[in-house]
C-alpha cells in the first residue's frame, strides 16, 4: 500500500517450500491464481519430482496461500511461463516449451510441448540445465506461439487443439 508514500506498507507476503531463486509469474485472467516458477528449484537438486509450477491462491491480498505446486512429467528448470486464457506457456530451458491446461485453476496438466533442444536432455526430456527454451510470446489471436531457444534460436509453433499427454 503506497497511500503513504513516505511509508509504503507490504499488503501480504509468504513463501513456499524450497526456494531457491523466486524468478517469475503470471496472473490467470480473474486474477486470483498467479502461477510462478522457480528458476534454479530443479538445477540445484531441491526439487527432483519434475519441473514446479508454484500456483498461489491471491483471493484475499494479506494472506497469500499456496494453491497447489504443479510438477511436470520432466525435471527441467523453467525460465518465463505466459498465459492465455486456459493455457499456460512454459519456456523451460532443456525440455523446451510447455504447454499446460489451467481450465481447472488448481489441477494443472500438460497438454502439449515442444523440445528445442533434444540434445540437451538427459532422458527424454529431461535437462535442469540453463540451455534451450528461454521465453515465449502466446498472445497472437491465430494460436501461433514465437519462442526463443538459448543456442538454438527463433521457433515459430502453433498449438491447435491440444489433447491431453498420458
Amino acid at each position: 500500500d503506497v497511500t503513504d508514500k513516505a511509508n509504503p506498507k507490504v499488503l501480504g507476503r509468504n513463501s513456499y517450500p524450497n526456494v531457491v531463486y523466486a524468478h517469475q509469474g503470471w496472473f490467470d485472467a480473474e486474477q486470483r491464481y498467479f502461477y510462478m516458477n522457480d528458476e534454479n528449484d530443479e538445477a540445484s537438486g531441491a526439487v527432483t519430482e519434475g519441473t514446479r509450477t508454484i500456483v498461489w491462491d491471491l483471493k484475499d491480498l494479506d494472506d497469500p496461500v499456496v494453491a497447489t505446486m504443479y510438477h511436470g512429467p520432466v525435471n527441467s528448470s523453467d525460465h518465463n511461463l505466459y498465459i492465455v486464457g486456459d493455457r499456460v506457456f512454459e519456456s523451460n530451458y532443456g525440455s523446451g516449451l510447455r504447454v499446460l491446461d489451467i481450465s481447472d485453476r488448481t489441477n494443472p496438466r500438460e497438454v502439449a510441448f515442444f523440445d528445442s533442444a533434444p540434445v540437451n536432455d538427459d532422458g527424454p526430456g529431461h535437462s535442469a540445465t540453463q540451455s534451450g527454451a528461454w521465453s515465449n510470446y502466446p498472445f497472437f489471436r491465430s494460436g501461433i506461439v514465437v519462442f526463443t531457444s538459448v543456442r538454438e534460436g527463433l521457433f515459430i509453433v502453433k498449438v491447435t487443439d491440444p489433447t491431453p499427454i498420458s
